[in-house]
C-alpha cells in the first residue's frame, strides 16, 4: 500500500522562474525520482506563469489529475 499526501508549497517555483525568465519560451524538462516534488514544481510555475495575464497563457494537459488540486 501507498498513500500519497500531497502538500502544496506556493512560491517554491519562484526562484526557478526568475533564473529561467526568459529561457521558459523554449520549453522546460522536469526530471526527478518520485516524491521529489516535480508535480509541486510544476503547479507552482504554471500559477506563476499565469499570474494576473502578465506573464503568459499557460495550457496543461493533466490526463491523471494530479496538477488540478
Amino acid at each position: 500500500v501507498n498513500l500519497r499526501i500531497a502538500h502544496a508549497y506556493p512560491g517554491c517555483a519562484g526562484l526557478l522562474f526568475s533564473f529561467l525568465r526568459e529561457e521558459l519560451s523554449q520549453g522546460l524538462l522536469l526530471a526527478g525520482p518520485p516524491g521529489s516534488g516535480k508535480t509541486t514544481l510544476l503547479r507552482d510555475l504554471a500559477g506563476i506563469l499565469a499570474g494576473k495575464g502578465q506573464y503568459h497563457q499557460v495550457a496543461l494537459l493533466d490526463e491523471r489529475g494530479e496538477l488540478a488540486a
